[in-house]
């Protein structure tokens, strides 16, 4: 066909020619629905993956969640077993402690009783007044140690410092001078009471002030050795004394099995990492696969026939470029054109193919003139 000359033909090349257009535009059509199928599927393919994907991920998650919760069910049930025995432990070796403090301090806690026993009898024979018999009158007036200082000056804040200014500044009007009555009375009445209370029971019982603070020194060595004892015994190790084998043991065997169901579940989850997720992905990858290669033979089917229709179109669209627009010319290249062709060579008129565009020409010349 290269060979002829197109435009010496007749009427039977025109047909030929829309022929050939006919077949080109039907695989350009058909090249374009099965392009728009082949998408459609690879998205159906990508979806069907990614869905196969989540289900893989949700399943062998939910697989694992319940492994975990398992065997934190079973860790929990020892932990509160343990803080249970544990608690158990602690009340019975506090009871034995508090009473091996009770028998290592029996005759110190005698010797309390008997040293309060003689203070008392002081404040009888030298006719001192009960109501100093406490601790904030010998933190006073008998001081011994740093706590007796304590008390001192915290006595002395309050009764020289925070009382004069609270009632200078919620009672009395703002002048210098309220301030000064303030302290001055405070001082005396104070400062009386204080020497008051020395003269009755120092400096006219002063044998009865020495023996009752020869009395407070003794108590207080004696609670300083108590406390001694008491901090040794509670800072002692060795439970063996106080018969706590029984609860040992079974902490023991506790945290055993605590470190064993840990261990196992370290196992198990290593276990279901290495097989049983790889199981479960291959049975839902199983499940799925005949839906899935379904959807890729079609695909592998569509993309053929794709190609086969674009090599189509490329074929034809070579062979009428090669065959026909070259001579016609690819204004001429049309169906509409072609069929216009056709009906002038139909009428006589013209025999050839070139004189029938002339025609044509000639006729779309007049067209747009008119």
């Amino acid at each position: 066909m290269a060979e002829d000359n197109v435009l010496a033909g007749g009427i039977e090349t025109l047909y030929a020619m829309k022929e050939s257009l006919l077949e080109l535009e039907g695989y350009k059509e058909k090249s374009l629905e099965l392009a728009k199928e082949e998408e459609q599927l690879e998205r159906a393919i990508l979806a069907k993956e990614k869905a196969i994907e989540d289900e893989i991920n949700e399943v062998t998650k939910k697989r694992k969640d319940e492994i975990e919760l398992s065997f934190e069910e079973q860790i929990n049930k020892i932990k509160t077993r343990i803080k249970k025995v544990k608690n158990k432990k602690d009340k019975l070796k506090d009871s034995k402690i508090s009473k091996r403090i009770e028998i290592e301090t029996a005759e110190l806690i005698e010797e309390r009783r008997q040293l309060k026993e003689e203070m008392k009898s002081i404040f009888r024979i030298h006719h001192i007044s009960r109501l100093h018999n406490n601790e904030f009158y010998y933190s006073i007036f008998m001081p011994q140690g740093l706590r007796d200082l304590l008390v001192i000056v915290i006595t002395i804040l309050i009764c020289f410092l925070f009382l004069p200014v609270g009632i200078y500044h919620f009672l009395l009007p703002q002048k210098f001078i309220w301030i000064v009555l303030t302290y001055f009375i405070t001082v005396i009445v104070f400062g009386g009471i204080y020497f008051r209370i020395n003269h009755v029971t120092k400096e006219k019982n002063q044998a009865g002030a020495k023996k009752l603070k020869d009395v407070r020194k003794r108590l207080l060595q004696n609670a300083r050795r108590i406390k001694a004892i008491e901090k040794s015994i509670r800072k002692d190790k060795d439970e063996s004394v106080y018969g706590l084998d029984k609860y040992n043991k079974e902490i023991a065997q506790l945290e055993s099995e605590f470190i064993n169901i840990t261990e196992e579940k370290k196992t198990a989850l290593a276990d279901f990492e290495a097989n049983t997720k790889l199981i479960i992905s291959k049975e839902i990858k199983e499940r799925q696969k005949i839906e899935l290669d379904e959807l890729k033979r079609t695909y592998d089917k569509v993309y053929e026939e794709q190609r086969n229709a674009e090599e189509k179109v490329t074929k034809y669209s070579l062979d009428i470029s090669r065959n026909y627009e070259s001579f016609v010319g690819k204004e001429n290249m049309s169906i509409v054109k072609i069929e216009r062709l056709i009906e002038i060579m139909e009428t006589g008129e013209v025999k050839k193919i070139s004189d029938a565009i002339a025609v044509s020409g000639n006729s779309d010349d007049l067209i747009d003139k008119q």
